[in-house]
């Protein structure tokens, strides 16, 4: 008669080596699909950070210091770039009155102007009080004639004519700047003596002007 006690341990022992493989398998198929599962994570994780944290996980794999300051700084820099745009989209624009501009900037440069033009003539003057130079005279009177400085117009007028009274220009302004200042009888004289005196061709048609009046 067979031992039964000794043909279940030999059947025991037969059913483990028998199985033993499958169970080695099935750990191994086990463990990697645990791998395969925590190499997935980490692909999705990388894939979803930033580029600079992708470059900073793949130094610390490497051993490498990591820079985490860099890592959490970087939402706080783009949140306030964020509040920052959105406060400049949502802050009221002050009405700018470009008219009122355009004034403000035109008087700036017209007192700039004039302040240089003050101390221009000034200089010129200075310097035609050394040399009685004619042409320094004639300068003043015709810049102050057009800035409409009528008075000082034909005093530099007649300082011209009293250095040459051969520069036609000089009379004609003289004239013109009488006539602004309400000198009319005594501007009309002054122009037909020097017409008579010269038989000046500008000097007839200033006074075809004055006649029709067109000045």
């Amino acid at each position: 008669m067979y031992d039964i006690k000794e043909l279940e341990k030999q059947w025991e022992h037969y059913h483990r080596k028998r199985i033993r493989p499958w169970i080695i398998l099935a750990l191994f198929i086990s463990a990697l699909v645990a791998m395969l599962f925590i190499f997935k994570d980490k692909v999705n994780v990388t894939a979803l950070l930033p580029t600079g944290t992708k470059e900073e996980i793949e130094k610390s794999d490497t051993k490498q210091p990591k820079p985490i300051d860099k890592i959490y700084l970087s939402p706080s820099l783009e949140r306030l770039e964020v509040k920052q745009q959105r406060s400049l989209v949502e802050s009221p624009i002050e009405n700018v009155n470009e008219h009122t501009v355009s004034r403000k900037n035109a008087l700036h440069i017209e007192v700039i102007e004039t302040q240089k033009s003050t101390d221009a003539y000034k200089e010129v003057e200075k310097r035609f009080r050394l040399g009685h130079d004619p042409d320094d005279s004639l300068f003043l009177a015709k810049a102050y004639y057009l800035k409409g400085m009528y008075k000082k117009a034909e005093y530099w007028a007649l300082q011209t004519n009293k250095i040459d009274e051969n520069i036609e220009e000089s009379w004609l302004i003289f004239v013109k700047a009488k006539l602004k200042r309400g000198h009319r009888n005594e501007a009309l004289r002054i122009l037909n003596t020097y017409i008579e005196k010269t038989n000046s061709i500008e000097g007839k048609v200033l006074l075809s002007k004055i006649r029709k009046g067109n000045i």
